[in-house]
């Protein structure tokens, strides 16, 4: 949903909200996702007083048991054994093996909440929506947010604002510069881009879970299941009943629409893609070892991998990996 640049009038939202709550912080964090969870710990640990706003009731965005995606980054998912991520997602990450070794991702839930909730700067909103910004000038000075199931608006001000929403929703409203697609090679000198510029980005993907109760356990398809036998993944794709929910990061769709627009469609589709592989699994006959097993859970969150990305002062490009180059101002590598 876009964010309004113009807030409502008092006499709007005496209409719209039976309760509101006002916040003015240093800091101000649109997202509670990894990235949003590490700038506000960062900018609590440096001092500042920070709002954290999530419209989601658990912090991890994808890594959250919502979407279910693995942490694994410097890791490679295991083909780099000893690399490790360092600062606060290295810590994050260290204390999970610590706590939570088997992987459950609701104790990974827990852990990124007990961590913010630690941090006695941090103001943390969760189900809290931002639905609108307040510029004054060319500045933000405050975003006002629904919180869901509360009836309650909240108005957070703050001198510094960070989007982390994953989809640069509060970056654009407040006008900030958008990339979006695919850049052509002559743009930046890419030799790896295509030819002419296109809107094509990563599509998204839901995962699900199984779990065997011993016993057998029938499967009866729901009308949406698409049949993969008259589409290409039964050629293209290996499927097998002993693999992790995860192992199926390639169901993957969306990227030739709008991942945001068009999120209800994309998950609607994904949703027919797993139930269909499901079906096939449990009814073609061809895996008798999947006799015993039933779904233990299913995504209904699209997990995106790519939107806007917010245009700042250096745009790094293909050059920038290929020859190695080394940023005297680089926070991260």
């Amino acid at each position: 949903m876009p964010i309004r640049t113009e807030p409502h009038s008092p006499a709007e939202r005496e209409k719209l909200h039976t309760h509101r709550r006002d916040v003015d912080v240093d800091v101000a964090v649109i997202g509670g996702g990894l990235a949003g969870v590490a700038a506000a710990i960062s900018a609590s640990r440096e001092g500042a007083r920070v709002a954290l706003i999530q419209n989601r009731p658990v912090l991890g965005g994808n890594s959250s048991s919502e979407v279910r995606v693995w942490v694994c980054g410097a890791t490679a998912t295991g083909h780099q054994r000893f690399a490790r991520e360092t600062g606060i997602i290295g810590e994050l990450y260290l204390e999970n093996e610590y706590r939570n070794p088997l992987g459950n991702p609701h104790l990974w839930d827990l852990l990124l909440l007990d961590t913010v909730k630690a941090e006695p700067n941090i103001q943390l909103l969760l189900n809290t929506h931002v639905s609108e910004v307040e510029r004054e000038g060319p500045r933000i000075r405050a975003v006002y947010g629904e919180v869901l199931g509360a009836e309650t608006e909240v108005r957070v001000q703050a001198r510094m604002f960070i989007d982390a929403s994953g989809d640069g929703t509060l970056a654009a409203a407040a006008g900030a510069d958008i990339l979006l697609g695919r850049e052509s090679a002559q743009q930046f000198g890419e030799t790896s881009a295509p030819d002419s510029a296109d809107d094509l980005t990563l599509g998204s993907t839901l995962l699900f879970y199984t779990r065997d109760e011993g016993e057998p356990v029938p499967f009866v398809a729901p009308a949406f299941a698409i049949d993969i036998d008259q589409t290409p993944i039964l050629r293209n794709r290996i499927l097998r009943t002993g693999d992790n929910g995860a192992d199926y990061w390639w169901i993957e769709w969306g990227g030739e629409i709008d991942v945001v627009a068009d999120n209800e469609r994309i998950r609607d589709e994904l949703w027919g893609v797993i139930y269909g592989i499901w079906d096939h699994i449990k009814n073609s006959g061809e895996f008798p070892d999947a006799a015993n097993l039933t779904l233990e859970w299913v995504g209904s969150i699209p997990g995106k991998r790519e939107y806007r990305r917010v245009k700042g002062h250096t745009v790094m490009t293909q050059a920038d990996i290929v020859e190695d180059v080394s940023k005297i101002d680089a926070i991260g590598f």
